[in-house]
């Protein structure tokens, strides 16, 4: 998925998520590929991405989302903030995942 740094105007932090329940989705080698029956789109996301997909399988906060994949990965928050608001934002924007 392609990322636009979350500076859009979209505002992702303090709200809560959770996966479409239209979309597909199947392992590929070491990636998960989600399909968007409706528009008839593919997206290859990596394991990372998987594993925040994962987590949205259930609602949950972008804070809750950061605390997990810093857990999970061994990294800072500080370091995986932008890239987990800019993925959740991505998935908005794509319609695969709600904001409840």
């Amino acid at each position: 998925m392609t990322s636009n740094g979350g500076d859009d105007g979209h505002s992702v932090g303090g709200h809560t998520f959770v996966a479409s329940e239209d979309v597909l989705v199947s392992e590929v080698d070491d990636e998960l590929v989600l399909l968007d029956e409706d528009a008839e789109i593919y997206y290859g996301i990596n394991s990372v991405g998987a594993f925040l997909w994962e987590q949205l399988s259930e609602p949950k906060t972008v804070e809750e989302l950061e605390t997990a994949t810093a857990s999970e990965f061994d990294v800072s928050l500080e370091e995986c903030r932008g890239d987990v608001r800019s993925f959740v934002d991505d998935l908005y924007d794509t319609e695969l995942v709600e904001r409840v």
